[in-house]
């Protein structure tokens, strides 16, 4: 006896249908305390200290959108500002890596000639507070950073980088505070 084409196809789709899905990863712990706090659509308002770059300071206003990724594997941020700087896009997607112990983060901005970068950031909770420790050149000069997302509230967060040139004197180079829009 000869196989049809919708015998084939019959036998095969009873086989997909009989067997147990694999379980849906879930994602870490971590991962879900960022999205929970963060994933809505917010106004930002934005104090920029006096700085070598900036030396009278300044101020920005702008709006930013977290959101949950697909499977809820990843968190994704949009972001947009009119700076002292210029006006200023951004998407971050980041995600966690369970092994390493830390958040990974693909950066991509207006900002930027590469457009986009992976950060070399180590991103972790530390207590209620999302917190980015890295160091990174600025022209030829090697700056310290630490970006920390806090207050993070139902309609309300905060973040604030502070930048040096040492972990142990850094000064803030910019504070935004984001209320849920509505």
């Amino acid at each position: 006896m000869k196989a049809t084409p919708l015998a084939c196809a019959a036998i095969a789709l009873a086989a997909f249908t009989t067997t147990a899905p694999a379980a849906a990863p879930k994602p870490a712990p971590e991962l879900q305390k960022a999205i929970d706090g963060l994933a809505g659509s917010w106004t930002v308002e934005e104090e920029y200290p006096p700085s070598p770059d900036l030396p009278k300071g300044g101020t920005g206003h702008g709006s930013e959108t977290w959101r949950a990724g697909p499977g809820n594997l990843s968190l994704v941020y949009d972001y947009n500002s009119d700076t002292p700087h210029g006006h200023l896009t951004a998407t971050a997607i980041l995600w966690w890596d369970a092994r390493a112990k830390t958040f990974r983060e693909l950066w991509c901005t207006s900002a930027s000639q590469a457009g986009c970068t992976f950060s070399p950031a180590i991103i972790r909770w530390d207590g209620d507070d999302l917190v980015f420790t890295e160091s990174f050149l600025r022209g030829k000069k090697r700056i310290a950073s630490r970006e920390a997302w806090s207050d993070i509230k139902p309609d309300s967060h905060t973040m604030t980088i502070l930048e040096g040139e040492h972990a142990d004197a850094l000064k803030p180079w910019i504070i935004a505070r984001a209320t849920r829009a509505k």
